[in-house]
């Protein structure tokens, strides 16, 4: 539905939770991931069936064309006596959504009911109706509380902490929550909250761990490509640095400018905005010594601080040997054009293609024992041959 996410994503004050019932495919992934609250939402708004359907707030708007505005006019800039605050963060083994309702004017209602989700803000997976990219896909409920508000500054809150879930990608899940009158479908306010709104595309990209060939220069260049959601200013700072004592961190570049590195290094630069790419580029000095080391470097939303990530860049250095070359042999697998090519495979041959977060990204063998690549964001994969395992760049 291209004409649909280019429509809301012009619309500010607009949020979105894109459910995927099991009709009418119920082969599809998005719905087998959590096909029990994906089916109990859908027959909630009594949109079950046929898709695309969109109820805007709690009502079926029927067959209209979705790319037109003026199917919110009608809901945009109405007064609420609710508000919403979220705070978002992340644990070693779990997302904590903290979430505060507060009544905010003078209404005769006193009983509501809280509503909160996990959603993905952006999911690639090639699904049955032939759409590649996915925005703001439900995960799982996190919470359905009735709660009291009876006078003007009276205030409920919760916090929920969630498991992490292998299937998800943790830096772009994000918490939704909204608030009714108990018993109605209409929503009186609404709110969202994420983890810095980034996504590393090019994590590891000159990630070495090769022939001695690779190693011309004494230098490497580490870049993560960074899709900020909005012009705002971000902070950064060195986080940690383990490093060989051969090898030594020069310089940090952002997208303004280039800085040598120095105990307690720090700055600000101002994103780009939607869809525009924003980065960070570290340049490490290696002198051609085998070794392996990372450096984190910490991004945070300057006026959001509850909006942060870390950033790892890795770099892994070994020369060439016998073993290593009899381990990846050229007649195993090779990439031609946008697939991977698999010279001698047979069906007793287990064969999967993971991204570096552990993620199967679910791509078949096709009749020519080739596995179709064109669907995959850039970036670097992990190809699972049996019980052996290598890295391809997209």
């Amino acid at each position: 539905m291209p004409g649909f996410y280019t429509n809301i994503s012009s619309q500010s004050s607009i949020l979105q939770v894109a459910y995927h019932p099991s009709a009418p495919y119920s082969t599809c992934l998005l719905n087998q991931h959590n096909k029990t609250e994906n089916d109990a939402r859908a027959n909630f708004y009594n949109i079950y069936g046929s898709t695309p359907k969109l109820a805007v707030n709690g009502t079926d708007i029927g067959n209209v064309n979705f790319s037109n505005s003026s199917i919110y006019s009608s809901q945009i800039n109405q007064m609420t006596y609710i508000s919403i605050t979220i705070e978002q963060t992340l644990e070693s083994d779990g997302i904590v959504s903290k979430i505060k309702v507060k009544k905010t004017g003078t209404d005769m209602a006193q009983n509501f009911e809280l509503r909160a989700v996990l959603a993905e803000d952006t999911l690639f997976y090639a699904a049955p109706n032939g759409e590649q990219r996915h925005y703001n896909v439900f995960r799982k409920n996190i919470a359905n509380q009735k709660i009291s508000l009876n006078a003007v500054g009276d205030s409920s809150q919760f916090e929920v902490k969630t498991p992490l879930n292998t299937d998800w990608i943790s830096n772009r899940m994000k918490t939704i929550a909204w608030v009714t009158v108990d018993g109605v479908k209409l929503p009186l306010q609404a709110e969202s909250a994420a983890f810095l709104k980034s996504t590393i595309e090019n994590q590891d990209s000159v990630h070495l761990n090769s022939f001695s060939s690779n190693l011309a220069a004494t230098n490497n260049e580490l870049s993560a490509k960074l899709k900020l959601m909005s012009a705002k200013t971000f902070d950064w700072s060195i986080e940690k640095i383990q490093l060989p004592s051969t090898w030594k961190l020069l310089s940090v570049c952002d997208n303004v400018s280039c800085y040598t590195y120095s105990t307690g290094l720090k700055n600000s630069f101002l994103s780009t905005g939607i869809e525009k790419d924003d980065f960070l580029k570290l340049d490490i000095e290696h002198n051609k010594k085998e070794g392996y080391g990372f450096v984190t470097v910490k991004i945070t939303e300057k006026d959001a601080p509850q909006n942060t990530a870390s950033i790892k860049f890795s770099m892994n250095i070994k020369k060439s040997t016998a073993s290593i070359s009899q381990s990846i042999p050229s007649n195993t697998w090779h990439i031609d054009d946008q697939k991977i090519v698999l010279d001698n495979y047979t069906r007793n041959d287990l064969v999967s293609v993971y991204d570096l977060q552990g993620r199967d990204m679910r791509l078949v063998i096709n009749d020519e024992k080739a596995i179709e690549i064109r669907t995959l964001n850039e970036g670097i994969y992990i190809l699972r041959i049996n019980d052996r395992s290598f890295k391809f760049v997209k």
